[in-house]
C-alpha cells in the first residue's frame, strides 16, 4: 500500500494520478524494514538496512515520499515516525562538503516538484504534531529542505 492514504484529495492520489512514483517498497512494509533496520540481530538488520538502500539508489523521490508517509502516519508507533525522520533527514544532510553538494543537486534534478511541495507540506504539518520527538525531527528537516532551496 502507498504510504499515504488515496482519497481523491489526498496529496498522494494527485501524485500518483501524474504518474509520480510514491512508493518505493513494493515488496515489504516500511515500517517493517525501519524497525528491523534497527535489530540488534544482524541476520535482521543486514537485509533490512540494504533493502533501504537499494529503495533510495533505485527511487529516490518514492523512497523520500515514502519516508514522509511515515512520518505523517499517525496510526504508526512514535519510534518509526521518528526513525522515519531521522532517515529523510540524513537522506538530505551529509557532513562532507562533496557529498552534501551531490544530496543538494539529487533533491533539486531529480524529486519532481509536486513532490517537493508534498514533502515540505507534511513537515510543515508535522511541526505541530502531538509528539515532542516527530515535531523535532520535522523541524530539522524544514531547515535542511530550507537550506537547499534557499541557499
Amino acid at each position: 500500500a502507498p504510504p499515504f492514504p488515496l482519497t481523491p484529495s489526498s496529496p498522494a492520489h494527485t501524485l500518483l494520478a501524474r504518474g509520480v512514483r510514491t512508493h518505493a517498497f513494493a515488496f515489504m512494509d516500511v515500517t517493517t524494514l525501519l524497525v528491523n533496520s534497527q535489530s540488534h540481530d544482524p541476520n535482521i538488520r543486514h537485509p533490512a538496512e540494504a533493502a533501504l538502500q537499494q529503495a533510495q539508489a533505485q527511487n529516490f523521490p518514492g523512497f523520500l515520499s515514502a519516508l514522509t508517509g511515515e512520518v505523517a502516519s499517525v496510526n504508526k508507533p512514535p519510534e518509526v515516525r521518528h526513525l522515519a525522520g531521522i532517515m529523510l533527514k540524513n537522506t538530505l544532510t551529509a557532513k562532507s562538503e562533496e557529498r552534501q553538494a551531490e544530496l543538494t543537486n539529487q533533491w533539486i534534478t531529480t524529486v519532481p516538484q509536486e513532490l517537493k511541495e508534498m514533502i515540505k507540506g507534511t513537515m510543515r504539518d508535522g511541526l505541530g504534531d502531538g509528539i515532542k520527538p516527530v515535531r523535532g525531527i520535522t523541524a530539522q528537516i524544514v531547515a535542511r529542505i530550507a537550506s537547499i532551496e534557499l541557499p
